[in-house]
Protein backbone atom coordinates (compact mmCIF):
# COMPACT_ATOMS: atom_id res chain seq x y z
CA UNK A 1 0.00 0.00 0.00
CA UNK A 2 1.18 3.72 -0.83
CA UNK A 3 2.52 5.41 2.17
CA UNK A 4 0.01 8.23 2.72
CA UNK A 5 2.69 10.11 4.72
CA UNK A 6 4.96 10.40 1.30
CA UNK A 7 5.31 13.74 -0.39
CA UNK A 8 6.19 14.59 -3.45
CA UNK A 9 9.50 16.73 -3.82
CA UNK A 10 10.31 19.11 -6.77
CA UNK A 11 13.90 19.98 -5.55
CA UNK A 12 16.68 19.24 -3.25
CA UNK A 13 19.46 19.89 -1.64
CA UNK A 14 22.25 16.99 -0.87
CA UNK A 15 25.71 17.23 0.50
CA UNK A 16 28.00 14.69 -1.19
CA UNK A 17 30.98 12.57 0.54
CA UNK A 18 33.86 13.10 -0.82
CA UNK A 19 34.30 9.43 -1.09
CA UNK A 20 31.32 9.41 -3.62
CA UNK A 21 31.75 13.08 -5.46
CA UNK A 22 33.51 10.75 -8.57
CA UNK A 23 30.53 8.58 -9.14
CA UNK A 24 27.43 11.20 -8.47
CA UNK A 25 27.39 12.11 -12.37
CA UNK A 26 27.29 8.56 -13.25
CA UNK A 27 24.89 8.01 -10.68
CA UNK A 28 22.23 10.68 -11.71
CA UNK A 29 22.76 9.50 -15.34
CA UNK A 30 21.95 6.18 -14.44
CA UNK A 31 19.02 7.91 -12.83
CA UNK A 32 17.84 8.78 -15.92
CA UNK A 33 18.24 6.00 -18.05
CA UNK A 34 16.28 4.35 -15.45
CA UNK A 35 12.94 7.03 -16.05
CA UNK A 36 13.02 6.13 -19.73
CA UNK A 37 12.66 2.72 -18.84
CA UNK A 38 9.86 3.09 -16.41
CA UNK A 39 8.25 5.67 -18.75
CA UNK A 40 8.30 2.50 -21.24
CA UNK A 41 7.22 0.04 -18.38
CA UNK A 42 4.05 2.27 -17.28
CA UNK A 43 2.80 2.51 -20.86
CA UNK A 44 3.62 -1.51 -20.84
CA UNK A 45 1.90 -1.93 -17.84
CA UNK A 46 4.90 -3.71 -16.24
CA UNK A 47 4.88 -3.71 -13.00
CA UNK A 48 7.67 -6.36 -12.14
CA UNK A 49 9.55 -3.46 -13.89
CA UNK A 50 8.91 -0.94 -11.35
CA UNK A 51 9.20 -3.77 -8.40
CA UNK A 52 12.82 -4.23 -9.90
CA UNK A 53 14.13 -0.57 -10.46
CA UNK A 54 12.53 0.33 -7.32
CA UNK A 55 13.88 -2.26 -4.84
CA UNK A 56 17.58 -1.00 -6.55
CA UNK A 57 16.74 2.58 -5.95
CA UNK A 58 15.73 2.11 -2.12
CA UNK A 59 19.32 0.87 -1.53
CA UNK A 60 21.37 2.66 -3.93
CA UNK A 61 19.95 6.33 -3.85
CA UNK A 62 20.05 5.75 0.07
CA UNK A 63 23.66 4.62 0.25
CA UNK A 64 24.79 7.59 -2.05
CA UNK A 65 22.82 10.09 0.03
CA UNK A 66 19.73 10.50 -2.27
CA UNK A 67 17.23 10.03 0.06
CA UNK A 68 13.91 10.98 -1.29
CA UNK A 69 14.96 9.12 -4.29
CA UNK A 70 15.21 5.97 -2.12
CA UNK A 71 11.70 6.34 -0.98
CA UNK A 72 10.86 7.20 -4.25
CA UNK A 73 11.87 3.66 -5.25
CA UNK A 74 10.19 2.45 -2.16
CA UNK A 75 6.91 3.89 -3.70
CA UNK A 76 7.70 2.07 -6.76
CA UNK A 77 7.89 -1.34 -5.25
CA UNK A 78 4.69 -0.40 -3.23
CA UNK A 79 2.42 0.93 -6.13
CA UNK A 80 3.63 -1.79 -8.43
CA UNK A 81 2.68 -4.18 -5.96
CA UNK A 82 -0.68 -2.57 -6.33
CA UNK A 83 -0.96 -1.73 -9.70
CA UNK A 84 -1.94 1.45 -8.99
CA UNK A 85 -1.15 2.60 -12.46
CA UNK A 86 -2.39 6.25 -11.81
CA UNK A 87 -0.26 6.91 -8.51
CA UNK A 88 2.54 5.62 -10.51
CA UNK A 89 1.95 8.06 -13.40
CA UNK A 90 1.57 10.95 -11.02
CA UNK A 91 4.75 10.05 -9.71
CA UNK A 92 6.59 9.60 -12.61
CA UNK A 93 5.82 13.22 -13.95
CA UNK A 94 7.50 14.61 -10.96
CA UNK A 95 11.07 12.93 -11.00
CA UNK A 96 12.00 14.68 -13.63
CA UNK A 97 11.67 17.82 -12.79
CA UNK A 98 13.17 16.60 -8.93
CA UNK A 99 16.53 15.31 -11.15
CA UNK A 100 16.38 18.73 -13.06
CA UNK A 101 16.40 20.93 -9.44
CA UNK A 102 18.90 19.19 -7.81
CA UNK A 103 21.42 21.20 -5.84
CA UNK A 104 24.49 19.10 -4.97
CA UNK A 105 27.06 20.70 -2.37
CA UNK A 106 30.71 19.13 -2.36
CA UNK A 107 33.38 19.22 0.11
CA UNK A 108 35.59 22.04 -0.41
CA UNK A 109 38.61 20.17 1.27
CA UNK A 110 40.31 17.03 0.91
CA UNK A 111 41.39 17.06 4.68
CA UNK A 112 39.80 15.10 6.87
CA UNK A 113 37.27 16.29 9.06
CA UNK A 114 36.50 19.06 6.46
CA UNK A 115 32.40 20.39 7.13
CA UNK A 116 32.82 22.67 4.37
CA UNK A 117 30.48 22.68 1.10
CA UNK A 118 29.92 24.44 -1.77
CA UNK A 119 27.55 24.16 -4.66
Amino acid sequence: MFNQNFVEKHSDKIAIEEILADLIPGFLKNKTLDLKILNQALVEKDYEKFKKIGHNWKGACSSYGFHYLGEVGKQFELLAADQDHEKLTKLMHSLPQYLKNIQLEYPTSSEPGSNELHS
